[in-house]
């Protein structure tokens, strides 16, 4: 789930290159060192230090959003009800955040009909969880873009996605553009497919 998350991120991240990638700050050796130099050191620690910080984050709302709500709604009004209602919760609490934009809303509700699948696949809540705080990791503290609207301080590699808005999700980040919307609409055709395969085996 970690991998798969910092996967996603890049893939969309890579689209978004497609229309030009602006690279503002690559942190490097200060001139005249050799090996890692102490800004590279410093950007490191930064960046791996706050990792745990997103995994309790992205683990808490998969917790309640996915450990709480899905199955109790799947139960009660079956799978499909379950997670409209629990991406609708997720787009929800989102609602607050800076720069948002129709096309960042419907990409957050896909984000949940994502989460949703993969959980179901795996049968429990760690992958997505995982997969939840490496997206948010990757997304502000390796490529230095903003998670959901917001900074999250700092990173190995500052990055300026350039193109239209509704491509590379202007100062929302990736997740306001189309990149995103592309990246989790395979996710979540993958997922099916996957769960179609792993079906007709067990039969």
């Amino acid at each position: 789930g970690f991998l798969l998350g910092v996967l996603m991120l890049g893939a969309s991240v890579g689209l978004a290159a497609i229309t030009g990638i602006d690279l503002q700050k690559v942190v490097d050796n200060p001139p005249g060192e050799a090996g890692l130099g102490t800004s590279m050191l410093l950007a490191l620690a930064g960046v791996f230090i706050v990792l745990p910080a997103w995994l309790v984050q992205g683990g808490a709302e998969e917790v309640f959003s996915r450990g709480f709500l899905l199955p109790i709604f799947g139960v009660r009004y079956g799978t499909p009800v379950a997670i409209l209602v629990t991406s609708l919760f997720f787009l929800t609490i989102h609602l607050f955040n800076d720069n948002l934009s129709p096309l960042a809303l419907f990409n957050l509700a896909l984000f949940g009909v994502f989460a949703c699948l993969y959980a179901l696949y795996e049968g429990s809540l760690w992958g997505v969880c995982a997969l939840h705080g490496s997206w948010n990791w990757a997304q502000g503290n390796l490529f230095g873009l903003s998670v959901s609207g917001s900074g999250a301080g700092s990173s190995l590699v500052s990055l300026q996605l350039s193109g239209p808005d509704w491509w590379a999700g202007g100062a929302f980040g990736p997740e306001g553009g189309l990149v995103v919307t592309l990246v989790l609409v395979i996710s979540c055709l993958w997922i099916l497919l996957a769960s179609r395969r792993r079906n007709r085996a067990d039969l």
